[in-house]
């Protein structure tokens, strides 16, 4: 076995404690992105609906100086499907029409995509529903009227007000129900819908449907996002590192002990 110079030897060790460390930059970045997530995840993971695509989200995107993971949207939420029903179907108030869209489940919470139209042209609805400080005072909330629990939002993309003839189409995220249900009760509590003295409005939107609770409890049963991601970032990381011990092992593999 020839001796293997120092300078060698040297590189080897410093570009697998860079792989190392690389590792450790990446569970940061996890950490930090899922960090947000909880805070927002309409903001941290893009999220909006598209027609005819449904609530997508960006993918999720971990770069190092070694590794770069990039995994689908699906990976951080489930569409609930098209089992399921939305009774009424929209509801219409004075000018104002709200109609539900589409129902995901995700670790974060409950996501509906509404869409939101006016059809008076002296009258915008203001779309003030989020109450970030008390969220518990905002006028729209979520039941469970199966396991009677009040969810409340904890995200919302539709603000500011809506023009005659231009609707706006945004996400409202709901804490998660602490079990699964198939029923979920969508609450507007003293909403403005018109610009008469009398536009207050109250009224619920109910979802059901078996998938609905089929995903709640693959949320509660299944892993969490944290330890996949994890994971994978340990997967490609130890993928990376054999690959580089491969590239350099030739006379180096006695004096490293590596095999």
């Amino acid at each position: 076995m020839p001796l293997v110079p120092a300078h060698v030897r040297r590189a080897v060790n410093n570009g697998i404690k860079e792989i190392e460390r690389d590792q450790i930059r990446l569970n940061r970045q996890v950490n930090t992105l899922l960090a947000k997530a909880e805070r927002d995840p309409i903001s941290a993971l893009n999220l909006r609906y598209v027609p005819r695509k449904g609530i997508i989200g960006d993918r999720i995107r971990i770069e190092g100086k070694w590794v770069f993971i990039n995994v689908g949207p699906t990976f951080a939420y489930a569409p609930s499907g098209s089992g399921v029903k939305w009774v009424p179907a929209k509801r219409q108030r004075g000018g104002t029409t709200i109609q539900p869209l589409q129902l995901v489940t995700s670790p974060w919470g409950i996501i509906i995509a509404f869409r939101v139209s006016n059809r008076d042209p002296e009258f915008r609805p203001k779309l003030n529903w989020f109450k970030k400080s008390d969220p518990a005072s905002g006028p729209v909330y979520l039941v469970d009227p199966v396991g009677h629990q009040y969810l409340y939002l904890t995200a919302s993309s539709l603000r500011g007000e809506v023009v005659a003839g231009i609707p706006q189409t945004g996400l409202l995220v709901f804490a998660n129900p602490e079990s699964p249900t198939h029923r979920l009760q969508v609450h507007f509590s003293g909403v403005r819908v018109g610009n008469a003295s009398r536009g207050l409005s109250s009224f619920s939107l109910e979802c059901t449907g078996a998938t609905l609770r089929e995903n709640l409890e693959e949320l509660k049963s299944g892993r969490t996002v944290s330890a996949r991601l994890l994971d994978e970032v340990h997967r490609q990381v130890a993928q990376v590192r054999h690959e580089f011990v491969k590239e350099t092992a030739g006379p180096l593999r006695h004096f490293m002990h590596l095999t």
